[in-house]
């Protein structure tokens, strides 16, 4: 084989090759931006959900991480380390507004509980404790500790952050010190967050309606929303308070169609697994927006539990390094889920997995089923009940009474196998109280086995999709397009190369290939003059 069709071989191969690369590589690179499988699965069904109906996990950053480390750069580094690297997406902020400097800042100390200063770090009591202030610390710097990043070329899909605010009064006027302020928090949104800030405005600009989730962090790159949580009533002794600027960038309670929906330490088995909540309860309790609680309960399964009401927790104590679980929290899967094909098979081969494939049945663990209030990767093949939703009303669940594989589901719920009517679609929950109600559902009628759900991870690994068997990760398409802007310059100019070679080559010919017969004449004459033999 010549080397001009070595060459030509190649460089196909290595196109292919390429191609290849850029398909695979994209949902790698989206996905380990992500905190976890769990959190992006979340975002990309909650895609259609408006911004004011999410359940997050947040935090007081007062008393879960301040007190721990202090007012200083050391708190500030742990607030920071603590939104970037965990499933936290609300941060509860106290203010005091200072009367002698007229201003907000971040420590609660007034000339009562000072202890000592020693150069700009001030030690001070609050209630039991002693905690250390930096007295040049301002909301500022506690804005630039929130991430609030937006992607535009599509590697990650970028977080929402709730900003909420506890305004409190200070009696500061006969101190000594120097406390260093901030005289507007609206200007320190504004400078700090910038295009990334969803405003009060914005909100009216919109007729007060809010964005869906793709909306808010895909198309517009909005990923900041500040809002009141509570005003001390002696925050009205304050001598100026900046009300006007606060209502056109802050959202304020009770004003502009804006409202909290607040309940202390909310027990989620008042909505979990209660039966007589009714189909009229659940539609309430979804059209209601912003519903938070503030808890004391940390770990992942109470977190999760709060996250299926439909509420955002506040967590209100303990240390945040402790929360080790908050990075797998969603209202999707259960704990540890979901495991890869390879993982699960090994577990199945093992015995050690929460469900075993009959004899005899084909297996492909890239499938989802709804099990004990949870999400879990189950074998395609299996027949299992089937979770069928309304067409009419989103909120209206019924089960299957038969089983089919995850393949031939959605006949149970089209009515084709004398199951359900064509009214309902084989589907999946895509809000926490929808899937609240699946399991209330469930538990009403008496069903404990695993609950097909229209979620699968047949086309690639670890990206589940809905819409059937047939459907493909959509985020690799997308990627080709960004991947491909970024070497399509290195693939011209080897393309280039090898064709002008390939032109080269083709219309030239070698020199030894041109004088052929004059170099086989020369060597003609000089044998004739060879002896053969040995000479005499």
């Amino acid at each position: 084989m010549s080397s001009v069709k070595i060459l030509r071989i190649a460089s196909i191969i290595w196109l292919l090759f390429v191609a290849t690369i850029i398909q695979a590589s994209e949902f790698n690179d989206l996905l380990k931006n992500e905190q976890s499988v769990s959190e992006f699965g979340q975002k990309t069904l909650s895609f259609n959900t408006t911004i004011d109906k999410l359940p997050l996990i947040g935090i007081n950053a007062s008393s879960v991480v301040f007190t721990q480390y202090g007012y200083t750069d050391q708190g500030l580094s742990a607030l920071s380390s603590t939104l970037n690297n965990s499933n936290i997406n609300a941060v509860l902020v106290d203010l005091y507004w200072n009367d002698k400097y007229d201003g907000w800042q971040i420590c609660p100390i007034s000339s009562e509980t000072l202890t000592s200063t020693d150069d700009s770090i001030i030690t001070f009591t609050s209630g039991n404790s002693t905690l250390t202030c930096d007295m040049n610390l301002t909301l500022y710097q506690v804005f630039e500790a929130i991430p609030f990043n937006t992607d535009s070329n599509k590697t990650y899909i970028p977080n929402l952050t709730q900003i909420l605010f506890n305004l409190h009064y200070l009696q500061t006027s006969n101190v000594s010190y120097s406390m260093a302020v901030t005289q507007s928090i609206s200007e320190a949104l504004k400078e700090t967050f910038g295009s990334a800030l969803y405003s009060a405005t914005d909100y009216q600009n919109a007729n007060y309606q809010y964005p869906t989730l793709y909306h808010f962090t895909i198309d517009s790159q909005k990923t900041i929303i500040p809002m009141l949580w509570m005003t001390d009533t002696s925050i009205t002794n304050a001598t100026s308070i900046e009300t006007m600027a606060l209502e056109k960038i802050v959202f304020m309670p009770n004003q502009s169609n804006f409202y909290l929906n607040y309940k202390q330490n909310l027990d989620p088995s008042t909505i979990i697994n209660n039966t007589a909540l009714s189909i009229d309860d659940f539609t309430n309790l979804a059209t209601q927006s912003w519903k938070f609680t503030t808890t004391t309960l940390t770990n992942f399964t109470d977190l999760r539990n709060i996250m299926l009401t439909g509420y955002t927790s506040i967590i209100s104590n303990g240390n945040i390094s402790n929360y080790t679980d908050i990075n797998t929290i969603s209202w999707l899967w259960q704990e540890s889920q979901p495991l890869d094909r390879k993982t699960v098979q090994v577990l199945v081969d093992n015995d050690q997995y929460v469900f075993q494939s009959q004899q005899g049945v084909l297996q492909a663990y890239q499938c989802a089923v709804l099990f004990q209030g949870g999400w879990y990767v189950e074998n395609c093949y299996q027949a299992h009940f089937v979770a069928c939703q309304s067409r009419s009303n989103e909120s209206l669940w019924k089960i299957s009474t038969g089983k089919k594989s995850y393949f031939d589901a959605s006949k149970l719920c089209a009515g084709n196998d004398d199951e359900a009517s064509p009214q309902f679609n084989f589907s999946i929950p895509k809000t926490a109280l929808a899937q609240t109600y699946l399991i209330n559902f469930a538990k009403e009628h008496s069903i404990t086995e695993p609950i097909w759900i229209d979620y699968n991870a047949i086309s690639r690994d670890s990206c589940w999709v809905t819409g059937g068997p047939n459907s493909l990760c959509p985020f690799e398409n997308e990627d080709q397009k960004h991947r491909f802007v970024g070497i399509v310059t290195p693939i011209s100019v080897f393309i280039v190369f090898v064709l002008s070679f390939n032109a080269i080559t083709s219309s030239a010919q070698v020199p030894v290939q041109k004088n052929r017969k004059y170099w086989k004449e020369l060597v003609s004459d000089f044998t004739k003059n060879e002896y053969e033999g040995v000479p005499a």
